[in-house]
């Protein structure tokens, strides 16, 4: 699997809120990331998704987001090439399953 180069724009969705993208274009592949809950190590390789957006759904360079949460990836793996390069739009809504730190959250995919 290639990498996603650097620099990333991780995807954070605060549990409750969502966001609505466009999704221009997309790439599959890995990324080192550096995990901050406690007893996490310095970095980890993880299997992740950039998505390309239209500016307006983001507003600021660069346009793409990264996403790394591996329940998430999977879900959207099969679901982004129906949407790539369309007027559809993709909402992730986040949803916190466990408190705690690391809290776990899950998402909702709509379409």
């Amino acid at each position: 699997m290639p990498e996603i180069a650097p620099p990333y724009e991780i995807l954070e969705i605060p549990a409750g809120e969502k966001r609505v993208l466009h999704v221009v274009r997309y790439e599959e592949g890995t990324m080192v990331i550096h995990p901050t809950y406690p007893g996490a190590p310095d970095e980890k390789r993880v299997e992740g998704i950039r998505i390309h957006v239209k500016p307006e759904d983001k507003g600021y360079l660069p346009y793409y987001w990264d996403i790394t949460p591996a329940h998430l990836v999977q879900g959207l793996k099969p679901i982004l090439p129906t949407l790539q390069g369309t007027d559809r739009t993709l909402t992730i809504q986040a949803f916190l399953t466990r408190p705690g730190d690391p809290a776990s959250k899950r998402f909702r995919l709509e379409y």
